[in-house]
């Protein structure tokens, strides 16, 4: 279709050029002969001959329509882009855990009030939860959270982490074991047949659901440990001061560990 446009078009070109340029060449007889009549058809044919030779230019130029090739289909059109749904779940369960469970650190070191500064080195994820939790519930959230977390660890790929969530308390998962301090022991003796099913997820996502004895030491229900939280080394540091050039300010500070100090089952 292409070349016989092309072809066409050159035809009407040349038509219509050599038309023009005979038209103008009989200009000098028609300005002598002062016929107005004469002059009028002189004039038609110069623009005929003109649009013959226009008409085949845009027919020349004109592209052809292009059939498209056998055997071969076309792209079909991208996908809308989904959701991921765990993003979605995520969220959901945020809303389940919210004002029963928050984050817990142990900035403050028990038993390091006298310290300027203190910093948790028990290397541990800390989570309180409170008398109106349902400590099963809460415990499966975070065990299927864990899983999903550690086979985006495996994978390599990114969790989906809620968007613009401004105070995320499942994505704050920092090391591999996690403590969950209960608002009161009652809470796990209340459990009955559940509380079996709790401690084998708790077992198997090295979860620890520890009492908090008062005296910086938590007894563990799942492993029957008591641990104890204490200050590993103290030491201090010095800043500089203005108002102090010669001995500037010293800040003492605290390193909080963590250890076991029973074995038996309470």
């Amino acid at each position: 279709m292409k070349v016989f446009l092309r072809i066409l078009g050159g035809l009407l070109m040349g038509a219509g050029g050599f038309w023009t340029f005979s038209t103008i060449v009989s200009f000098p007889g028609i300005v002598l002969e002062m016929k107005a009549a004469g002059f009028a058809g002189w004039l038609f044919w110069l623009l005929a001959g003109a649009g013959t030779f226009f008409l085949g230019l845009w027919l020349f130029r004109k592209p052809g329509k292009k059939l498209p090739c056998k055997g071969r289909k076309p792209s079909p059109p991208p996908k809308p882009a989904r959701e991921d749904p765990w993003e979605a779940r995520i969220l959901e369960w945020e809303k389940e855990l919210a004002g029963t469970v928050s984050h817990s650190f142990m900035w403050k070191g028990r038993g390091a009030e006298k310290m300027d500064v203190t910093r948790d080195d028990t290397r541990v994820d800390w989570f309180s939860i409170g008398r109106g939790g349902d400590l099963l519930k809460i415990v499966e959230i975070y065990a299927q959270f864990d899983s999903y977390f550690q086979s985006c660890r495996a994978s390599g790929v990114q969790p989906a982490f809620p968007k613009n969530h401004p105070h995320p308390i499942l994505p704050l998962l920092l090391h591999k074991e996690r403590f969950f301090i209960l608002a009161a022991g009652e809470q796990f003796e209340a459990m009955g047949e559940d509380a079996l099913r709790c401690l084998a997820l708790c077992r198997e996502h090295h979860f620890h659901l520890v009492r908090d004895n008062l005296d910086h030491t938590y007894y563990d229900y799942v492993s029957g440990n008591t641990y104890e939280a204490y200050l590993d080394h103290i030491y201090s540091k010095v800043h500089n001061d203005e108002d102090d050039p010669e001995y500037g300010t010293i800040t003492d500070m605290g390193v909080i560990s963590l250890r076991v100090v029973k074995g038996e089952a309470e």
